[in-house]
């Protein structure tokens, strides 16, 4: 990185003109290259560009490995703090109610995911889904319909067989 680079230079070049006595060159060149190292860490952050946003699929992606992960914290992240789901008309909204909703498939022993077929259109990431059982039976199908907004999972609407 060229900041580290420039951090390096600048701080051997102030020690080899210093005509200080020795003590004083060693606290004033600690002091100096710990403000050049706290400015290469902070400049380019400032100045760089806004990160990219990850796309709906992504976070609809990141949302799913969570559940089949059965981590339910890295599942809540993926929703906005004022998320509104609504699963066969009954609708939550906001963290508390949706981790609420959710804990039960979070536990030992709860279905497994599978994924049927999956896409995105107008804005809105969907994917169809069963679930297979412990003792192999299997519960089909599954719609589940996300819309993202600034990396975060607004909306969830999904349908149960």
């Amino acid at each position: 990185m060229i900041w580290e680079e420039r951090k390096v230079n600048v701080c051997a070049l102030a020690f080899q003109k210093s005509a200080l006595p020795e003590l004083q060159r060693s606290r004033r060149m600690r002091t100096f290259c710990t403000f050049i190292a706290a400015l290469a860490i902070a400049v380019p952050a400032a100045y760089a560009p806004a990160a990219a946003q990850e796309s709906p699929v992504t976070v609809v992606q990141s949302h799913i490995d969570a559940y089949r992960a059965r981590n339910l914290n890295a599942f809540m992240r993926s929703f906005a703090s004022d998320a509104v789901v609504v699963i066969d008309g009954v609708a939550v909204q906001g963290h508390a109610q949706i981790r609420e909703l959710y804990s039960l498939n979070f536990t030992p022993g709860a279905p497994k995911l599978k994924m049927i077929s999956s896409g995105q259109a107008d804005g809105v990431v969907w994917f169809e889904s069963g679930y297979v059982f412990q003792d192999g039976s299997e519960l089909c199908c599954g719609y589940s319909e996300y819309t993202v907004e600034n990396g975060k999972i607004t909306m969830l609407v999904a349908r149960t067989a």
